[in-house]
């Protein structure tokens, strides 16, 4: 993979996830960029393209406020702007790849995305070279698998910037599994469709299958709008799969940080 593919364009991260912003950025930095801009929402993504010129635009589907398709109609015929647009969504959605062309987007990605999908589909967008490769890296206790392999792609090689993906994860996945029992008991449908679409997001980078499958089928009864005693038991569910994996981090945390000590 050439990483100075990029180099000396200014690029626009659309995106509320956190854990997706970092990285993206960090993807994106060892690129060669001149800059990286963060929106968490597509309101502030129009108010950085007023007072910047960018040269691509990376764009989450799913957001509060504006969405990625409604902040690309006003790019396009409000703005009208030609800035290269490529969605990214975890919603793999039989063609919802055919509606973000027709929104005027240029490109797609799901997430989880590899490195080299999400540069292929900017090379292919900017007409730019590259390529690449990744390893397996799964960390289980018979029950629960955390797979690292793409923190470990991302990463590459940054110990620093593993632990620290590590840490905002366990930092955010509580809390998100604490929002959606509290919207579930609520009876808010809106808000727990919300939390386990950003759940989903956070669990394409730490990927742990047991916790995205769980957080999926919450998804999906919030979008339809089903009991919300079917979500009791999923919810348990994800608290138990979680504390596993929370052990398993944080073993992994402790060898990262002794290799570092002893290197």
């Amino acid at each position: 993979m050439n990483l100075n593919l990029l180099t000396g364009k200014t690029i626009l991260v659309v995106e509320d996830n956190s854990i997706n912003q970092m990285l993206v950025k960090h993807v994106l930095s060892k690129s060669g960029v001149t800059a990286i801009h963060i929106a968490g929402n597509g309101t502030e993504a129009l108010e950085f393209i007023k007072k910047h010129a960018y040269d691509v635009i990376l764009m989450d589907i799913h957001m509060p406020e504006l969405d990625g398709y409604q902040t690309t109609q006003i790019i396009r015929n409000e703005l009208h702007l030609s800035i290269p647009i490529i969605a990214m969504t975890a919603l793999a959605i039989k063609g919802e790849d055919s509606k973000c062309v027709a929104l005027g987007m240029n490109g797609y990605v799901s997430k989880p995305f590899t490195v080299e999908s999400l540069y292929a589909e900017m090379e292919r967008v900017l007409q730019l070279d590259g390529a690449g490769s990744a390893t397996v890296h799964q960390l289980s206790d018979g029950e629960v698998t955390v797979d690292l392999s793409y923190l470990d792609e991302l990463a590459s090689s940054d110990t620093s910037y593993t632990k620290t993906m590590i840490t905002l994860f366990m930092e955010n996945m509580p809390v998100t599994i604490h929002k959606m029992e509290q919207f579930n008991n609520a009876g808010d449908w809106e808000n727990l469709y919300r939390t386990a679409h950003y759940a989903k997001s956070s669990l394409s980078v730490i990927q742990i299958k047991a916790l995205f499958e769980l957080s999926q089928q919450i998804e999906n009864t919030a979008r339809m709008n089903k009991d919300f005693s079917t979500n009791v038991s999923l919810i348990q569910k994800m608290k138990a799969f979680y504390e596993k994996a929370e052990k398993l981090l944080n073993k992994e945390l402790e060898m990262l940080s002794t290799t570092k000590q002893v290197a």
